[in-house]
């Protein structure tokens, strides 16, 4: 069933003996037609130059969004709330820039986080309807791109964790409803967003059903750790030296810690969670990332570009005399901490820290570093979903975030990490939804691409046979994928 993908398709011309796909099976009808108990949207095969509005909130549908969705360029309303649609909003739907007087997907069982391309309906200025539907993960700051919406801003009744985004505050045109309520919402919230009350008439709720006011660290223990009030900053160390096994990073040799240390350590530390990036007019590729860089930190020389800061040992280090031999760091295993992406200087080409026990979330920080070429973070415990932000790191030409507790969606925007050419390994995680089509672009690829053992479902993406120079490891076993292996 479904449809013949057009890269099979072109088999038939070149094949002699004999191309047989259609006889005895059901292409051309979508798969949810010809599968019992479901009814699907009935979006395929409409006329994508004439088909200008969908309204199909009938409590009939089931199955999944179909991704055609996104050919219907020309639509200007979509309403396909109050059914039982399950699965992920498709990524596609970004490409329905002309949607300008709704985009409703209320009470439905969608249960996926929420796409980032949703921030190119610019168009939208009426309602903006995500309530009830069972969304997960954190916002994404490319909602607040949506200024024209007036009346509907819904995205209550769901699953939704982490903080509101301060960018949501540029949706000044809204007058009627801005709701968020009966989240797992936490931290404060900005004051951009505060402001949109006085200009809303009949509901902002935005506290009711959620922890605003809590720190993320205390409501999501298993996501983000609470740095104690009053701490030291962590003092840059060396990192480990590499185990025996070979390692496919160029240049990711450790470099000795400056000389002499400090002879005081900072009275506080940068709070560890994370700042939304701003986010540039929306694009077919990752916005661009801000060139500020961390806040200033204590006048010492600069750590070189392979050194990443480390928890802060329990007890300050004694000032050496001038002729004194520095005393060594300590040796015992450093205690799990959050990443502290933002002390690491914006010059670093790589970043090497295997095992050394990070907890949290990967910081949207990181895509401020735009020199590095190599990372390494594997075997640590980040957790929840890797920032959309990580697709402006286009140096990057080996990236290793294997064995740690990554979960949700593959951000598509890894698709712009166009220089990758040693590796890519995202092996042991627990990882969900699709593999994006946009991997197939890292056409350098030479070494490894590893995403086994994870959760990923659907099938393989025919894009990946664009990996041609890969002459080391493919590895995607161990996941729930389906489907036939395509021929590329």
């Amino acid at each position: 069933c479904g449809f013949v993908p057009s890269e099979v398709q072109a088999l038939s011309y070149s094949v002699t003996a004999g191309w047989t796909v259609a006889s005895g099976n059901s292409f051309g009808t979508p798969c949810c037609q010809v599968t019992s108990g479901f009814n699907c949207l009935p979006v395929v095969g409409l006329d994508t130059s004439t088909t200008t509005s969908l309204a199909l909130s009938t409590g009939e549908y089931t199955a999944t969004v179909p991704t055609q969705v996104g050919l219907l360029t020309e639509v200007t309303a979509l309403d396909v709330g109050f059914n039982s649609l399950t699965g992920p909003l498709p990524t596609q739907l970004g490409a329905m820039t002309k949607l300008s007087a709704q985009a409703v997907f209320s009470s439905n069982q969608l249960s996926s986080s929420v796409p980032t391309e949703l921030g190119m309906l610019t168009g939208v200025v009426a309602n903006f309807e995500l309530d009830d539907i069972g969304l997960t993960s954190t916002l994404p700051t490319e909602l607040g791109m949506l200024t024209g919406v007036a009346s509907w801003f819904v995205m209550e009744q769901n699953n939704i964790t982490g903080s509101i985004p301060s960018q949501f505050g540029r949706l000044t045109s809204l007058t009627a409803n801005f709701r968020l309520a009966s989240n797992n919402l936490c931290s404060e919230v900005p004051t951009e967003v505060e402001a949109l009350s006085s200009g809303v008439a009949a509901s902002w709720n935005v506290v009711t059903g959620n922890d605003i006011g809590t720190p993320c660290c205390e409501t999501l223990s298993s996501v983000y750790t609470c740095t104690p009030t009053g701490a030291p900053s962590p003092v840059p160390s060396a990192v480990p030296s590499p185990s025996p096994t070979a390692s496919p990073y160029p240049s990711l040799a450790p470099s000795p810690l400056p000389t002499p240390l400090p002879s005081s350590l900072p009275s506080s530390m940068p709070s560890s969670a994370p700042s939304p990036l701003p986010t540039a007019e929306p694009t077919l590729v990752p916005s661009p990332v801000p060139s500020a860089g961390p806040s200033p930190g204590p006048t010492t020389p600069a750590p070189s570009s392979s050194l990443l800061p480390s928890p802060a040992p329990s007890t300050p280090m004694p000032t050496p005399s001038p002729s004194a031999v520095p005393s060594p760091l300590p040796t015992a295993a450093p205690t799990a901490s959050a990443l502290a992406v933002r002390q690491i200087p914006n010059t670093t080409t790589s970043i090497s820290a295997a095992s050394i026990g990070y907890t949290g979330t990967v910081p949207t920080e990181l895509g401020l570093l735009t020199d590095v070429t190599a990372i390494d973070l594997s075997e640590n415990q980040l957790s929840s979903a890797l920032p959309t932000q990580i697709g402006s790191l286009t140096r990057v030409t080996a990236l290793d975030f294997s064995s740690n507790q990554l979960s949700l969606a593959l951000p598509t925007e890894l698709g712009s990490l166009v220089d990758l050419s040693v590796s890519f390994d995202l092996t042991a995680n627990e990882l969900s939804s699709t593999i994006p089509t946009q991997l197939g672009g890292a056409v350098k690829l030479a070494s490894s691409f590893q995403l086994a053992s994870n959760k990923l479902s659907q099938g393989l993406p025919t894009q990946l046979g664009q990996l041609e120079k890969l002459k080391g490891t493919f590895a995607v076993e161990s996941n729930s994928l389906c489907g036939f292996v395509p021929s590329e």
